[in-house]
């Protein structure tokens, strides 16, 4: 393995550095998973969701579970991931218009 895209070396994988200590600059990538309800799910069941997801991920089984994945087990807010999910399209939509990627039924 040549380099990976998180923005830090994986635990899993100490010795393969990070694209920019490989010396490809400010590459940077990293994928997210979330739980997604239809927008206008009520606040309170929003709100219980991430109280669940907030409790569940501290869990020794899910922390092992995950990291068993190479997945770095993290939460935030509905706001702080309705951010992240808005500063991706923002940062990878012209990307993908760039390429002439056109979704088709």
């Amino acid at each position: 393995m040549l380099a990976v895209s998180s923005g830090h070396r994986l635990p899993q994988l100490p010795d393969v550095p990070t694209f920019a200590e490989a010396g490809f600059g400010e590459l940077e990538s990293a994928e997210w998973f979330g739980v997604l309800v239809p927008a206008k799910t009520p606040a309170e069941i929003v709100a219980r969701l991430n109280k669940a997801a907030v409790e569940a991920f501290p869990r020794p089984d899910v922390r092992k579970a995950m990291s068993d994945l190479a997945f770095s087990a993290g939460t935030s807010s509905a706001e702080d991931f309705a951010r992240l999910i808005k500063r991706d399209l923002d940062r990878w939509a012209p990307v993908v218009k760039s390429t002439g990627f056109r979704i088709e039924d």
